[in-house]
């Protein structure tokens, strides 16, 4: 009678070490194998040809894909969205995103002097940077307030005063209104040398 066992130990994700013991009961004869084994030696990569990749999740599970897109040497254009938005992962992972893609309605450090004047005042009474929810708070509030200034005097007016809204200049850049949603043009910012640049 023989009897095989044997174990498979991993070195890396592709390469593995397997040992294999054979005994043949009757004749008392005891054979040791190892050798090395891999997956490929030159692993397919990006067998579809694809030259972006659209994340839409947040800054923590975009920092796990991207890690292990890159592992595997799936050197891609990435985008990103608003929550991408982190400091400690933008910084984290600064290398891996360089020239990666991504959106936000609120940038903190947008040339628009709308922008600026709002960061101002908001870290001046709250000791704090401003985050995009604050912005749209803010920009929520001034729009409500602009069709009180054209004449809504209840919420049936101010409804259909917003509805009319056009190109409307806010934090997070302008607004309008169009069959039934709100409409926004994005800031679109990508990572050159290590730090977020506003392309758009």
């Amino acid at each position: 009678n023989i009897i095989i066992t044997g174990n498979v130990i991993e070195k890396t994700p592709l390469s593995y070490t397997v040992n294999i013991k054979i005994e043949n009961v009757t004749e008392g004869k005891l054979v040791n194998l190892s050798f090395d084994y891999s997956v490929s030696d030159m692993p397919i990569v990006n067998p579809l040809g694809l030259e972006a990749v659209y994340l839409p999740v947040n800054s923590t599970e975009a920092e796990t894909l991207i890690s292990h897109l890159l592992f595997y040497d799936l050197r891609l254009q990435f985008f990103g969205s608003n929550k991408w938005q982190n400091d400690k992962f933008l910084q984290a992972s600064k290398n891996n995103l360089k020239d990666s893609i991504f959106t936000t309605a609120f940038y903190l450090n947008s040339n628009l002097p709308e922008v600026s004047g709002f960061t101002e005042l908001y870290r001046g009474k709250y000791f704090e940077e401003p985050d995009y929810l604050s912005a749209f708070g803010y920009d929520t509030c001034n729009i409500i307030l602009e069709t009180i200034k054209q004449g809504a005097r209840n919420k049936e007016e101010v409804k259909n005063k917003i509805t009319s809204i056009k190109d409307f200049l806010g934090v997070t850049g302008i607004t309008y209104f169009e069959n039934g949603e709100f409409k926004k043009d994005l800031h679109i910012l990508t990572i050159k040398d290590g730090e977020i640049v506003e392309i758009k």
